[in-house]
């Protein structure tokens, strides 16, 4: 069996076989960004800034910019692959929500890789660097990791349009996080009062 019909056959796998509706309600909402990524987006700007006053505004804005920077570096990245979606492939065989058929999409909307995965993991990465306390760590990847499952179950992804999704998110955060934390003393300054704090409340 080669790569790309086990990536296929898990794709089929994931879309089909966990197929549920409460599944589609949570994975349609975490996929979505009106209602899940730009909530998120807010809070965790809210929590910064309220916490950490000025210090904690200027970050906002910088993380603001920095998923701006992942959004557009996925999207060069999907124009260098230019690889397609499962929807131009399979969509005869793919489960649509509800259990409806699942119509094919346009020809230039290319996957590779997911948007939704680098996103989340770049800014996970990114924040892990800043917040110490292993639960929250270990939350904010469960979220990152769930966005990215969404992306297979809705079929809008292979499964290795997520996994290099993940692995350039985690390499765009952890290097722009490590840079910046080094040399920009704010940023070193809420790490640190998070260190002494032990938490983020």
């Amino acid at each position: 069996m080669d790569f790309s019909t086990l990536d296929t056959e898990l794709l089929i796998w994931i879309n089909q076989s966990w197929g549920h509706p409460w599944l589609d309600t949570l994975f349609s909402w975490l996929s979505a960004k009106l209602s899940f990524s730009f909530p998120l987006i807010a809070i965790v700007c809210l929590y910064f800034g309220l916490r950490f006053g000025h210090d904690g505004w200027k970050f906002s804005a910088i993380f603001i910019l920095f998923i701006v920077f992942s959004d557009g570096f996925g999207n060069l990245l999907k124009h260098l692959f230019d690889q397609a979606r499962p929807c131009l492939e399979l969509a005869n065989q793919l489960r649509g929500l509800g259990g409806a058929s699942f119509g094919a999409c346009e020809e230039s909307s290319t996957g590779m890789p997911s948007n939704h995965a680098l996103n989340f993991f770049a800014a996970f990465t990114f924040l892990s660097l800043l917040i110490p306390k292993k639960a929250w760590i270990v939350f904010l990847f469960t979220i990152a990791f769930s966005v990215g499952v969404s992306r297979i179950y809705l079929a809008a992804h292979f499964p290795s349009q997520v996994i290099a999704g993940i692995l350039f998110g985690a390499m765009i955060g952890s290097t722009a996080g490590s840079l910046m934390i080094r040399r920009w003393e704010f940023l070193k300054n809420i790490q640190s009062r998070l260190k002494i704090s032990g938490a983020v409340y």
